[in-house]
């Protein structure tokens, strides 16, 4: 589950793990980005992989953050609006994926958390994976992620800060930093 809104720092990041995942939800502020910059040819690029991508289908959105939020499908989105949270729609679908799959990666808000209006997504993904977090291996990483869940008592098998060197270390299975040491 990739979400959160640095998509340019995620972008070949998501590629490398497009060939070894199954399955790659992309959402949050980065669904922003591939539907404002046409970004047809990466999708095309990284779906010729091994991972199935499926993106953020509908959500709240609006011109800025402090205007009343919309609900709105990503199909319908205007030109001068933002995705601010996942909707119920790509919720259901990553409620899905999730139990689909036996290992849960999460790098990256489903919504702008710091703002009330905006973190209803992320904590229903929040309690959604608390659901399943004795059943399934569940990777938090990111700092505002990591940041986020620690308001709730879970008990998930991984929660990082780190979560660009998390997401390197899963991509390339080593970082600079342990291979100094072997």
């Amino acid at each position: 589950i990739i979400g959160g809104a640095k998509m340019d720092d995620k972008l070949p990041l998501i590629d490398a793990l497009s060939k070894k995942m199954n399955d790659i939800f992309i959402g949050g502020g980065n669904i922003n980005s591939i539907l404002k910059n046409d970004m047809k040819d990466y999708l095309k690029q990284i779906s010729s992989n091994k991972a199935s991508i499926h993106l953020m289908s509908d959500g709240m959105c609006a011109k800025n953050l402090d205007d009343e939020p919309q609900y709105c499908e990503s199909d319908n989105l205007c030109n001068d609006d933002f995705f601010y949270d996942i909707g119920c729609e790509s919720l259901t679908k990553l409620e899905e994926l999730i139990l689909k799959n036996d290992i849960i990666f999460w790098n990256g808000n489903m919504g702008v958390t710091e703002n009330s209006m905006y973190e209803n997504g992320s904590n229903i993904l929040v309690n959604m994976l608390m659901k399943y977090q004795d059943k399934k291996k569940i990777i938090i990483a990111g700092g505002n992620t990591v940041e986020y869940v620690g308001k709730f008592e879970h008990k998930f098998y991984y929660v990082s800060t780190g979560g660009g060197s998390t997401i390197d270390y899963i991509s390339n299975g080593s970082l600079v930093g342990i291979d100094f040491f072997k």
